[in-house]
């Protein structure tokens, strides 16, 4: 904002000074992106200059300090004067001679005496924000309605080999409300049950403290519904431990049955806004008729059995899932199976965790409660094999789905197409940074970490018909503007060896996007005006706004392969169009002061 304070002052104060060349550059870019250049800069500072030979007419003068107002007070509506009605103010409707007379009724309307911190004020407001806030969610529909934000392993901070476990694991993502979170159990050598990434050097830590953790932070930041995604690979006894230690831990806050009048068998699954501050556990389900218990000495001979898997990447995610990620390696030996305690899996009330018979018309599939964890390796054979009917699935029941078992080091899937297959719980390792977490921040932010399917999604309509109803064709203009305290690249320490450009990318599908960049820049300051940084996105088919996302890149310019920044991602349906202000994250996926200015058309066709 620093140069543009400079530019607001002239255009408020109308000082004759002479402009540094800095203030100049910045003028002469506002006025091409607000006017196309219906008036140089020297003709508006001339209308206020008393030497000058050439002064404006009295009307431009009553436009010109306008077109800030305009930019910050979206009330006017072409053709209808001033109205209380919010109307974004996009770059054609500025151009337009229809709304220049607009902009003199605004100058009669507002005083030109408006203190710079009061403009930056109503600049920066929420409805001049690049991202429109999400709308309330309606929380009256099934728990399988929605997308629930979801982590995978998360007790690791780092490598899936070799990485940290911790507490803080679980605080990190529950303080961004992260409303599904996993717990690995193995049997400890002390008696106690361990939280650990089985097989692998990741060092482990109390059962107790990951739960103790979990319910200090669980609603801090939403009071939505947290499912605890337990894979248990711990024996009997050490079951019956966990199980104490759960309700310990987390008292009246433990689902330990049906909520009363809510018969799942009849109803399906609740909604969330009946399950506030509730923590529901999925857990392995034990069949009426099995025989509680099992041999006291099955784990114990797990490790000789297992041996052979020590240090491969066969990151242990479930009993069942085990099996999938096995077979995608070299070393098929299989581990034994874990029996599950009649009171874990008495947990379970509304996520009992069942394998996947390869058939969605089975007994199985159409039990309220069971849901269904593939990784994405089995999901995308899946969506080949049965579309259709894995999508009918997931419009009636959980599934989540979990990175291939070869993603070692913490690297993402990308949610968005299992989001647009219906799955709910996409887990994924939220200590890495990369395009899946985008996305997901993109998806989740503001939402309490759920998200209301679009319609195609739910229930009660029929795929086809509704998912071809709801995909458009859409035409978009993008311009980065203007670009502040922009966070440098880690590592590097001198802005003035910055030259950062703009990469905006429009993410229809995994494999449909569309992309645009603006021209280098230099330092952490810098007015790239309409032209530099105009990106133009014809033409866009089979657009379903809730499940595309547009992100934006900052790069440094340099020789070799070019650094990253920081970046900025939000679904196509909360981009705001007109003028407005966008945060940065840096690549840690912090959020920084840094800034950027741009302006947005959008049109459906």
């Amino acid at each position: 904002m620093r140069e543009y304070r400079d530019s607001f002052c002239i255009k408020y104060t109308f000082s004759a000074e002479p402009l540094s060349m800095n203030i100049r550059k910045t003028l002469n870019s506002l006025m091409e992106a607000l006017f196309g250049k219906l008036w140089n800069l020297d003709d508006m500072m001339a209308a206020y200059d008393p030497s000058a030979r050439h002064p404006a007419s009295v009307e431009q003068k009553k436009t010109y300090p306008a077109v800030v107002m305009a930019t910050v007070d979206p009330a006017a509506q072409v053709g209808g004067g001033i109205s209380s009605t919010k109307q974004a103010l996009t770059p054609l409707k500025v151009t337009s001679e229809a709304l220049l007379s607009e902009l003199k009724a605004i100058y009669e309307y507002r005083s030109k005496d408006v203190s710079f911190e009061k403009f930056v004020e109503e600049f920066c407001a929420p409805d001049r924000n690049a991202i429109l806030p999400p709308p309330a969610t309606d929380l009256n529909h099934s728990l399988t309605s929605y997308f629930i934000s979801s982590s995978h392993n998360t007790y690791l901070t780092d490598h899936q080999l070799y990485g940290s476990s911790s507490t803080e694991g679980y605080v990190n993502v529950l303080s961004r409300a992260c409303r599904c979170v996993e717990i690995d159990v193995w049997d400890g050598d002390d008696g106690e049950p361990k939280v650990d990434h089985g097989w692998t050097l990741t060092k482990d830590i109390k059962f107790k403290e990951a739960c103790e953790a979990i319910a200090e932070h669980a609603f801090v930041a939403s009071d939505l519904p947290i499912i605890v995604s337990l894979e248990c690979h711990a024996g009997m006894e050490q079951q019956e431990k966990m199980v104490k230690i759960m309700k310990t831990a987390w008292k009246d806050t433990l689902l330990l049955g049906e909520l009363p009048g809510w018969n799942v068998a009849e109803k399906g699954l609740p909604p969330p806004g009946l399950l506030k501050n509730k923590i529901l556990v999925k857990v392995k389900y034990l069949p009426p008729d099995a025989q509680p218990g099992g041999p006291a000495s099955q784990m114990q001979s797990l490790s000789e059995q297992t041996k052979s898997l020590a240090l491969t990447p066969t990151a242990s995610n479930t009993a069942d899932d085990d099996e999938e990620d096995l077979s995608d390696t070299p070393n098929k030996e299989k581990t034994p199976k874990v029996r599950i305690s009649a009171a874990l899996s008495a947990l379970g009330v509304y996520a009992s965790a069942m394998k996947f018979t390869e058939s969605f018309s089975d007994a199985v599939s159409r039990r309220p409660n069971h849901v269904f964890s593939f990784s994405e390796k089995k999901f995308n054979a899946l969506h080949e094999a049965q579309a259709d009917a894995l999508f009918q699935h997931n419009r009636h029941f959980l599934t989540r789905v979990y990175p291939h078992g070869l993603r070692v080091s913490s690297s993402n899937l990308d949610p968005h197409d299992f989001w647009r297959r219906g799955a709910q719980l996409v887990a994924l390792n939220w200590q890495k940074v990369d395009r899946g977490m985008m996305f997901n921040e993109a998806m989740f932010a503001g939402t309490g970490g759920y998200v209301l399917k679009p319609q195609s999604h739910l229930p009660n309509l029929q795929s086809a018909i509704a998912m071809k109803d709801l995909e458009k064709i859409i035409d978009m203009q993008v311009s980065v503007l203007a670009a502040q305290d922009l966070p440098l690249p880690e590592g590097d320490t001198k802005p003035s060896g910055f030259h950062p450009y703009v990469k905006c990318i429009v993410h229809v599908s995994q494999l449909v996007k569309y992309k645009g960049k603006t021209k280098p820049g230099k330092g952490i300051d810098y007015a790239w005006g309409a032209t530099k940084g105009a990106m133009s996105f014809k033409n866009m088919r089979n657009v379903i706004e809730e499940l595309t996302f547009v992100r934006f890149k900052i790069y440094d310019d340099e020789l070799g392969k070019d650094s990253k920044a920081a970046w900025a991602c939000v679904r196509l349906d909360r981009l705001n169009t007109g003028y407005g202000l966008l945060r940065m994250f840096d690549m840690k996926g912090n959020r920084t002061d840094g800034l950027l200015l741009i302006s947005v058309d959008k049109a459906a066709h």
